[in-house]
């Protein structure tokens, strides 16, 4: 399992916020808006709507900013395409609805995995147990391993407690040797 944000993409709304609205005001309103679009309250295009309302900015232009501004780890994506000739592969990253659709056709990457979860579409976000139990009792197979590799420790702290083997990803190299000894 990949998260997406911070691991295959660049962070999207995070950054814009702090580069729009300073860190204080930016973080104020990352919180606000993240944490609705990952449940599913809001979609991408509802943020960008409410946005431009309330501090007069394009709508479009807002959106089509968060979308092409994304950078890929095309290193990262290379190495999933190979990790899919012997594993089953899965992204499973919080974010709102249309994000992580639109970045992944945006750099024609949206066939990169097996089955993608979002937490929109769950109703559930990572950190929470439901969010990783679902997904790894959807499969209905069993797997000798699992893992789940994600930039934040806060979404893997505790997942060995429930059979996942958690990978903080930090760079290239450092996932290489981390997968090198559970694989």
């Amino acid at each position: 399992m990949f998260d997406c944000f911070g691991v295959i993409s660049s962070l999207v709304l995070p950054p814009w916020f702090e580069r729009h609205f300073g860190k204080g005001k930016g973080k104020e309103l990352e919180v606000y808006y993240c944490s609705r679009g990952d449940r599913g309250e809001m979609s991408l295009k509802d943020i960008a709507h409410d946005l431009a309302l309330k501090y007069q900015i394009d709508e479009d232009d807002t959106f089509n900013e968060w979308i092409s501004t994304t950078k890929i780890n095309e290193e990262l994506v290379s190495l999933i395409k190979e990790l899919r000739k012997n594993n089953y592969v899965v992204l499973a990253s919080n974010a709102a609805e249309g994000l992580v659709e639109n970045v992944f056709n945006f750099h024609n990457i949206h066939d990169l995995f097996d089955k993608v979860y979002i937490s929109y579409k769950m109703k559930k976000v990572k950190p929470n147990f439901d969010f990783y139990q679902e997904i790894i009792s959807s499969f209905n197979i069993s797997f000798e391993k699992v893992i789940m590799v994600d930039d934040r420790l806060v979404n893997l702290e505790h997942l060995p407690e429930i059979g996942v083997h958690p990978i903080q990803y930090k760079n290239m190299d450092s996932l290489k040797e981390e997968l090198s000894k559970i694989l």
